[in-house]
């Protein structure tokens, strides 16, 4: 009895042995776990921690980019103003080129007319001049010889229309046909005796002049002209000399107490 007592509490011991050793596995394996989630939740903490400094970094980047973008428009902004500032100095600095072209070239335009103007007016003076002595010269000339026309130019012979012809006319005619001297002489003579009764500013119907005569025919009464005799020096407004067969311009000088017009 005593044996078997011993052995029931052998067993017993070892089912209560059995029983806290697996308690004790039990308790090792919660153990286990609880360790493996602290080890989870410490390497979640440390990603975090990473993720959150990692956040933190690119917070950072994100800031200094803005800053770097602002700086590179501010940089931009610089350089465009640079260049706007050197087209603006080159723009300003043509300006002022042609501005100094254009006051140059107004300044020679100014010299230029007043030149112009000068010589117009020296042009203007010379031409009053030159008329001024050409009327000198006519009326020296011709302010003697006049009397004397007037009074041989006494009109008693009628002409073929019925119109005056003057006495010297006549002589003239009368010379040509009664051969006292050649017809160069007569002719040059009819020639001065006709400025001079031009210079009196008698009418030309008067003197016994048809305005186109035939060529070679100027003067009634057989008095014959050469048609192309040139009047140098003369004064155009005292007749229309085309008309009668005359070209503008004769020289006029005193030969033999008279002034006589020589053809050139």
């Amino acid at each position: 009895m005593h044996v078997k007592l011993d052995v029931e509490a052998m067993i017993a011991e070892i089912v209560m042995k059995n029983v806290e050793c697996g308690i004790l596995l039990h308790e090792m394996s919660m153990v286990e776990r609880r360790f493996e989630e602290s080890t989870r939740k410490i390497e979640l903490q440390k990603s975090l921690l990473e993720v959150s400094g990692l956040i933190e970094g690119n917070k950072g980047l994100a800031s200094e980019s803005l800053f770097m973008k602002r700086k590179a428009g501010e940089l931009a902004r610089c350089v465009l103003k640079m260049k706007e500032d050197h087209r603006v100095r080159i723009l300003s600095r043509k300006i002022e080129d042609l501005q100094g072209q254009i006051y140059g070239l107004e300044k020679k335009n100014k010299e230029y007319y007043e030149q112009l103007m000068k010589r117009d007016q020296e042009v203007e003076q010379l031409f009053k001049s030159k008329n001024r002595k050409k009327k000198l010269g006519l009326e020296v000339c011709f302010q003697v010889y006049k009397l004397k026309m007037v009074e041989n130019a006494d009109v008693n012979v009628k002409g073929k229309d019925g119109g005056k012809v003057f006495k010297w006319w006549e002589r003239v005619a009368a010379k040509k046909v009664a051969g006292e001297d050649d017809g160069a002489q007569v002719e040059k003579w009819a020639v001065m005796e006709f400025v001079l009764v031009m210079g009196l500013g008698l009418p030309m119907m008067d003197i016994g002049l048809e305005k186109k005569p035939s060529p070679g025919i100027l003067i009634e009464g057989n008095a014959v002209l050469n048609k192309w005799v040139v009047l140098k020096r003369w004064v155009p407004w005292a007749c229309p000399w085309h008309e009668y067969g005359l070209e503008f311009g004769a020289q006029t000088k005193h030969v033999d107490g008279g002034p006589h017009c020589s053809s050139s």
